[in-house]
């Protein structure tokens, strides 16, 4: 199993009775469950409150499930006064660390696989994508890049320079990427390209 599989997995038991009646019963085979937990941070306003958000959802989880132990991974979504702290270097890795921590005493046990940033800056990025400069300019071709047809071909056409580099086709090789994992890919780069731009702005 893994992070593509969440919820309950089992079997179906099948019973038909004399009229062939058919009912179907779910029994759960699972030993462990993955779920994937998104969290808005735009109600935040201190590290503080949402270590005890994410705590306090964790222990609610482990209720839920019962007597499965999960693994988990949160995604970090939307924009608010966190963002400049959540983006700065080994953040992630700092946030999972004190959620494991905290996490340590629930029974059954509750694992954090994994902390995605993937939340935004509190910038209008409407109104950049009007301003004709070259954030805007960038924020523009993303959106094709998201509103075409296929990612995946868009991406192939725009690093085909890259890719005619028989060295960095190896590492860029995009049939090893989901769809899912590319758009994310894209989210970060764009992320990335906002900071380093309105940060030399």
């Amino acid at each position: 199993m893994s992070i593509r599989e969440q919820g309950p997995r089992g079997c179906y038991v099948v019973d038909v009775d004399e009229a062939r009646e058919v009912s179907l019963e779910f029994c759960p085979l699972d030993a462990i469950r993955w779920k994937t937990l998104e969290m808005d941070i735009e109600n935040f306003q201190t590290l503080d409150a949402l270590d005890t958000f994410i705590t306090d959802t964790l222990e609610t989880l482990c209720e839920q499930e019962g007597d499965r132990p999960v693994i988990c991974r949160i995604r970090l979504t939307g924009s608010g006064p966190l963002y400049p702290g959540l983006g700065r270097v080994g953040a992630e890795k700092d946030l999972l660390s004190r959620v494991r921590d905290t996490v340590l005493k629930l029974e059954p046990f509750v694992y954090v696989e994994k902390v995605e940033n993937l939340c935004r800056p509190e910038l209008d990025l409407a109104r950049r994508k009007q301003e004709g400069d070259l954030l805007g300019e960038l924020l523009k071709i993303s959106d094709d890049i998201r509103e075409a047809s296929s990612v995946r071909s868009e991406l192939e056409g725009c690093l085909s320079e890259l890719f005619e580099n028989p060295g960095m086709r190896k590492r860029l090789d995009l049939d090893e990427i989901d769809d899912a994992e590319l758009h994310q890919s894209l989210d970060s780069a764009e992320r990335l390209c906002i900071d380093l731009l309105e940060s030399s702005g």
